[in-house]
């Protein structure tokens, strides 16, 4: 029987709000008994774009400005689908304001030779 996996991908504009809605899902993991495989710092993505300072004379004073967005990769091996809800739905309640949860539920692939492990 292949265990069941689901991976929680979380999204923030800040580090420490990232930071804090990991703790909280850890702490709250362990409370329920669900066991939890690991993070995984996915790179930070930027967007970057420039705007006129002014927009009818002086087109060469412009100021540049950055989106930083920093994601998280959490896999949590559980067979009971209804433990894993129940977590997402009282992170929802309890989770940090700026920060996205996306949750994906499938079945891990055996691991063949030459393949890494995510």
């Amino acid at each position: 029987m292949k265990d069941q996996t689901s991976i929680l991908r979380f999204r923030a504009f800040q580090r420490e709000t990232l930071q804090k809605g990991m703790d909280l899902t850890t702490s709250l993991a362990n409370k329920k008994g669900i066991p939890l495989s690991g993070s995984l710092s996915l790179p930070s993505k930027t967007l970057k774009f420039t705007i006129l300072r002014s927009p009818h004379v002086n087109k060469q004073s412009r100021e540049q400005l950055e989106i930083r967005t920093y994601s998280r990769l959490l896999k949590i091996k559980s067979l009971e689908k209804e433990k894993v809800l129940a977590l997402v739905k009282e992170l929802e309640e309890q989770c940090p304001v700026g920060l996205t949860l996306k949750v994906s539920f499938g079945f891990s692939i055996p691991r063949r030779a030459g393949i890494p492990k995510i």
